[in-house]
């Protein structure tokens, strides 16, 4: 009797069984595998938390829900953290991550259902800041967010500078918004709205959302594709209704047991509402005089804008809003219409754009260099400064620099000619022995073959000598015409041999003043830049110039310039040192002012230095600067490597 209703027990539930939506191979698994070890993330209340050693929240009831006809039982694997339970189902102590967003790296250790759940992310901050679009208009603040949330790879991606304080939990990121250590969090709805009553963090509310929705999945380890399947049947099944009546009662739940109700702040609350409406009356009066205020200072802020001598240039969204005259004229046009609701990037160079565009995006105030293009198609350089308000509204100031430019490049070419007076009492220098040599030789070569005293040995070595000395001739010729000739255009070079360049061409200055020059220079390791080609030479040599008339005027006895030459993994660091006492602490940071110089009117412009600075900052991207030593002055040229 008993078998046969044990029988009838057994078909019974075989007829109820639920599970038709399975494949057989599923079935089978089910047949084989009766509970699935399940790890949460602990403290993430309302969607998921561990209590008791009790998994329980939002996504617990919904799978609860989804395998309740499956006879499987979801074993609750305990961690101490999120991240800890991503490193269970990574080295496989636990099968499935209860509600997980898929990311590309957890894709390497886990597989995922389709999303069950979903929520749009929440911008929290406190009840003083105002409301935002989106996470745009406050990339420059610093926001907080849970260690290891698949929230903060996404958003990494999308924004590389978004600076995140990462925590230990939603606790924590909210309460540093509360205190104002941070700007900002993000936070699905369920999650703020527990924490906030939880805590009672009542200066807090959601001042935007972002347009990311956070999609939960069951993560499945990858071993397991029959699991993660045999999950998304059983999610597919359960209805929506279901899963919005459980968020509702998870919602209410927390929310009702936290409530704690003061009465005394909600009659404050009504006394501030009643003084509030008996001062409108008094704002409504305020608020006219202070627009009739805005109207004046706007008015002078127009005829600020119109009287600057430099352009000025409004945008919106890099669209142009406003300009002054200047801007119109440096143009080319007459009409500032010509502007309104254009592109600023419509009036500067490709290769001006992508500078301009990091600019922006580092929220760069500082000067830095463009080409523009002017209304006739010239281009010409400028100097340009941009200073961002809060509604995304920018101010450029442009100055043309084209005749700076122009009077640069004369000045350049001054300083050159100066140079080549220079080099040429250099050449006449190292050709007098050489030609010495050779007048002797030839004469020598003459007398003895009038007396018949010219025997073909000392005739080859004669001959010898003279064409070793015109070759030196011809090579100390080359070095000064190659330094004169070199084109204006960015080359790719090897710093060691620009060093050498320069050195041969003020070496015999230096022998002239008895000055010993100190090279420590290593060539094993090529160090190669890419710069206009004789800028760096001018450099060297406008810098060792002004140290040889340092050790000419004020020191006796040993002299020397020493030369070096180091790197690092983005720079070559170039310096130039003397043992002539160093530079006046007070003049050491006017040392690269135009015009400025110590010298007698006779011996210097002060221009040298300055165009050195100018070379390498602005044509270079490098860096020049003057320190003092035990010994004397050091100059530090810095160059990125490429």
């Amino acid at each position: 009797m008993k078998s046969v209703l044990f029988l009838i027990f057994f078909f019974s539930l075989s007829l109820f069984s639920n599970d038709d939506f399975l494949t057989k191979e599923q079935k089978d698994y089910l047949k084989k595998h009766k509970t699935v070890k399940m790890c949460n993330n602990p403290n993430w209340e309302p969607i998921e938390f561990v209590e008791e050693k009790k998994a329980k929240g939002i996504a617990i009831d919904i799978l609860n829900e989804a395998v309740k006809d499956l006879g499987l039982e979801l074993l609750t694997v305990e961690t101490n953290s999120w991240e800890e339970s991503q490193k269970f189902l990574k080295e496989k102590k636990c099968d499935i991550l209860a509600a997980a967003a898929k990311t590309a790296k957890r894709e390497e250790y886990a597989l995922f259902t389709r999303p069950y759940m979903s929520y749009k992310l929440a911008i929290i901050t406190k009840n003083d800041k105002p409301f935002v679009k989106g996470i745009e208009a406050i990339l420059d603040k610093t926001m907080s967010r849970k260690k290891a949330s698949g929230v903060i790879a996404i958003l990494k991606k999308r924004y590389p500078g978004i600076n995140i304080k990462e925590t230990s939990g939603y606790e924590e990121s909210l309460k540093m918004v509360s205190k104002g250590e941070v700007y900002y969090t993000i936070a699905t709805l369920p999650v703020a709205s527990h924490y906030i009553s939880k805590f009672g963090l009542y200066n807090l509310h959601i001042a935007g959302y972002l347009d990311i929705s956070f999609n939960l999945s069951v993560g499945v380890r990858d071993d397991k594709k029959i699991l993660r399947d045999i999950f998304q049947s059983a999610l597919d099944r359960v209805p929506q209704k279901f899963v919005t009546k459980v968020e509702n009662e998870w919602a209410s739940v927390k929310i009702n047991e936290q409530s704690n109700i003061d009465y005394s702040l909600v009659i404050e609350i009504l006394l501030l509402v009643f003084a509030a409406i008996a001062l409108l009356f008094i704002r409504q009066q305020q608020l006219k005089k202070y627009q009739n205020e805005l109207q004046k200072q706007n008015l002078k802020f127009e005829k600020m804008l119109t009287s600057a001598m430099e352009a000025i240039v409004l945008t919106k969204e890099s669209k142009i809003i406003d300009v002054n005259d200047a801007a119109v004229s440096m143009y080319g046009i007459e009409d500032k219409s010509f502007f309104i609701g254009k592109n600023m990037f419509d009036f500067i160079t490709e290769d001006s754009k992508q500078t301009v565009e990091e600019k922006i995006k580092l929220d760069f105030s500082a000067k830095y260099e463009i080409n523009f293009i002017r209304a006739d198609g010239t281009i010409s350089p400028a100097l340009i400064q941009s200073t961002k308000f809060e509604d995304d509204t920018r101010i450029i100031s442009i100055i043309d620099l084209t005749e700076i430019k122009r009077k640069e490049f004369l000045l350049s070419q001054s300083i050159k000619m100066a140079q080549m007076g220079e080099m040429i009492g250099n050449i006449a220098h190292q050709w007098r022995q050489p030609l010495s040599v050779i007048t002797t030789a030839a004469t020598g070569i003459k007398l003895k073959k009038d007396y018949g005293m010219l025997s073909d040995n000392e005739l080859d070595e004669l001959l010898c000598s003279i064409n070793k000395n015109a070759n030196y001739l011809s090579d100390t010729i080359e070095v000064f015409r190659n330094f004169i000739r070199e084109k204006v255009e960015l080359k790719k070079v090897v710093l060691q041999d620009r060093i050498d360049s320069a050195l041969a061409i003020i070496n015999t200055r230096l022998e002239n003043k008895y000055i010993k020059l100190i090279k420590e220079v290593d060539r094993s390791k090529p160090l190669e830049v890419e710069l206009v080609v004789g800028e760096l030479s001018q450099v060297i040599i406008n810098i060792i110039n002004n140290s040889i008339d340092v050790l000419d005027e004020v020191k006796k006895g040993d002299k020397w310039i020493k030369v070096s030459l180091s790197s690092n993994d983005k720079l070559a660091i170039i310096t130039i040192e003397d043992n002539g006492g160093g530079i006046p602490e007070e003049i050491l940071p006017k040392v690269f002012d135009p015009y400025f110089t110590t010298k007698h009117k006779s011996q210097g412009t002060g221009i040298g230095l300055y165009m050195s600075y100018d070379i390498i900052v602005n044509h270079m991207g490098g860096k020049l600067y003057a320190t003092n030593t035990q010994q004397g002055a050091k100059f530090f040229i810095e160059l990125n490597l490429k």
